[in-house]
């Protein structure tokens, strides 16, 4: 009886204010205040995890994956180019498994293992390391490419770190339909 001499104040206070505009019923429902903070609660806790658990990928994923990614790019094609004859062997499987870990750890820290279009990401580093490891080595040669580590390629790093991100940007935008 209460809830309805209730409902009838509001309405009657709510169209003494609003000539124009109709009362929705759902409008003035009488909920209970607890339960709907509880909800509210989990949905920005499930919210918050998820961005924490990302900025966690980012950081222990990505950021040395990519790091180790850029070097060993730079140092495997300066070896290739300077060093025609290689040594084969374990070593070269143990650096092209270490190559591929670091690339994988790339992909999940920055996208999704699941998708196809993700395995571009470390794409970009490795094309970044390779130009700047032919470029080292025709340059400076054999003798002049550790100088050129130590003082050329440190400031190539933000490069290394934007392009993966940028890729996954241009990688993540939908399709726009093309008209003829």
């Amino acid at each position: 009886m209460k809830e309805v001499r209730l409902k009838e104040r509001l309405e009657n206070a709510f169209a003494a204010f609003f000539d124009d505009e109709k009362l929705d019923d759902d409008s003035l429902s009488l909920t209970n205040y607890e339960n709907n903070s509880q909800i509210e609660q989990n949905s920005s806790f499930s919210t918050t995890s998820k961005k924490i658990f990302k900025i966690f990928k980012q950081i222990f994923f990505f950021l040395p994956a990519n790091f180790l990614l850029f070097f060993m790019s730079i140092a495997f094609t300066a070896f290739f180019l300077l060093r025609p004859v290689g040594r084969g062997g374990r070593g070269f499987f143990i650096a092209l498994l270490i190559f591929l870990l670091t690339s994988l750890m790339t992909v999940f820290g920055l996208g999704s293992l699941r998708e196809p279009k993700h395995y571009l990401i470390p794409l970009s580093t490795i094309s970044i390391g390779v130009i700047l490891g032919i470029v080292g080595s025709l340059i400076f040669g054999d003798y002049g490419f550790n100088y050129f580590l130590r003082s050329v390629v440190p400031y190539f790093i933000p490069l290394a770190y934007i392009a993966p991100i940028l890729v996954k940007s241009w990688v993540d935008k939908p399709e726009e339909p093309q008209f003829l």
